[in-house]
């Protein structure tokens, strides 16, 4: 870089962004923005890190020699934070793997590859991360014919329904130092086991194996206990690990999976080296959820206390008939989509939320087994279980904090701090005789 010059840009209520616009040395190759801002997360704190960085062949500067900062054009898009919902399963792996390579916190779906900083050197890498991590092999010029995060996204999900893999696990990363035994990651309701690629990246002494559900991407009858589940995942993992010791991490629903895995393993005589429980709910039947759900409403005054005292009494009057409640509503969609799961095709992320309705059934039946081995248990906002933990986990279990939404726990930035307290917790284990 031979000149630079960083402007605030305000623009209320929407938080103040840096917007950097850099001139390239003469005679150099001109440094892509996606470069420079790697590079500067690797030494500056999150915040000191230009949102935009805009390529220029020279500063305008006034009479006076000083950068005239009226005359700098306008700030570019602005990188934009990845949030669940607005994205399907396949957008936000992807979209994490754009995001890594350009330096950036989350892309827009909208946003072009090259538009954002790309150039041909980070295009290569991109594609080889798709290739390696998700097994689709594409051209550089099948991302100049589908540019965006959204039409990419599209493309790859494609190309990895055509390739000849199991349909419920898959390798997300390989160990650089080898040596350690391989992380066995079960992913929420749901949820692509993919999303446990970012964390992947701090965990370079393990090969990383992702679980999720039997159906969510090939059509198949669902497992309808967590048991079942258990089992199938048992039967997996021994194929790649046939003896212990054994690492286990679940999100959510593969928090419960986790548990029963342990149990397994342990009846079979394998030694479980660790469980980490990331941020999963105990199992509550609807009449429960309905009290927590109006329990939370009751703090807002804009909610209607009759419809609230209305529901109270539909549910006790259900309990002794139904005890999981009396779908009506959106309740009753939900269950009817819930039981064409994995074999019906609602297509996009209707398909993903079909498992994630039959998987809040299944958990409804589902008692946790009590689990006396080492244990963390990672808590998010809103956790409602705090307590409830305690009878399940009865063994060494240390209780981890982190400030996320409960999906965004798998993300940047918070994934770097989950994967330091896991990392922490496999190390400290491994010390142990």
């Amino acid at each position: 870089v031979h000149d630079v010059v960083v402007t605030a840009l305000v623009d209320p209520p929407a938080v103040t962004r840096l917007v950097a616009y850099v001139v390239g040395r003469p005679g150099r190759r001109t440094p892509a923005p996606a470069a420079l801002r790697r590079a500067l997360r690797a030494t500056l704190p999150e915040y000191m890190v230009p949102a935009a960085i805009v390529p220029m062949p020279e500063l305008p500067r006034n009479e006076r020699g000083k950068v005239d900062r009226a005359k700098l054009p306008g700030a570019p898009s602005l990188e934009v934070e990845m949030v669940e919902g607005e994205y399907d399963q396949w957008e936000l792996v992807v979209g994490q793997i754009w995001a890594e390579v350009l330096g950036l916190r989350g892309v827009h779906l909208d946003e072009d590859f090259t538009a954002l900083g790309g150039d041909s050197l980070s295009a290569e890498e991109m594609l080889a991360i798709v290739q390696a991590r998700l097994g689709v092999d594409l051209r550089a010029s099948e991302l100049l014919e589908q540019p965006t995060l959204r039409a990419f996204a599209r493309r790859v999900r494609s190309g990895a329904k055509s390739l000849p893999s199991h349909p419920d696990v898959v390798k997300v990363s390989e160990a650089r130092v080898p040596g350690r035994p391989p992380v066995f990651c079960l992913s929420g309701a749901g949820a692509l086991g993919l999303t446990f690629l970012p964390l992947s990246r701090y965990l370079p002494e393990h090969d990383v194996y992702a679980f999720q559900q039997h159906g969510l991407e090939r059509r198949a009858i669902p497992d309808w206990s967590i048991q079942r589940t258990a089992r199938r995942t048992v039967e997996l993992m021994r194929i790649v690990q046939p003896r212990g010791p054994y690492l286990l991490v679940g999100h959510s629903l593969g928090g419960l999976v986790a548990l029963e895995v342990a149990k397994l393993l342990t009846e079979g005589g394998e030694r479980v080296e660790h469980v980490a429980i990331l941020d999963s709910y105990l199992p509550r039947s609807s009449t429960e959820q309905a009290q927590l759900h109006f329990g939370r409403m009751a703090e807002s005054p804009v909610r209607n206390p009759a419809l609230r005292a209305l529901k109270r009494g539909l549910d006790r009057a259900a309990k002794r008939i139904l005890p999981a409640g009396v779908p009506v509503g959106e309740e009753f969609a939900k269950r009817v989509r819930a039981y064409g799961a994995g074999v019906l095709r609602y297509g996009g992320q209707k398909d993903f939320d079909a498992l994630f309705d039959q998987a809040t059934i299944v958990t409804r039946r589902h008692t946790p087994s009590p689990y006396d081995g080492t244990a963390t248990f990672v808590l998010a906002d809103g956790n409602p279980d705090v307590d409830g933990w305690n009878d399940v986990l009865r063994g060494a279990t240390t209780t981890v904090r982190i400030e996320s939404e409960h999906s965004s726990l798998l993300r940047e930035p918070h994934v770097a701090e989950l994967a330091t307290a896991l990392r922490a917790a496999f190390t400290t284990q491994e010390a142990r005789p």
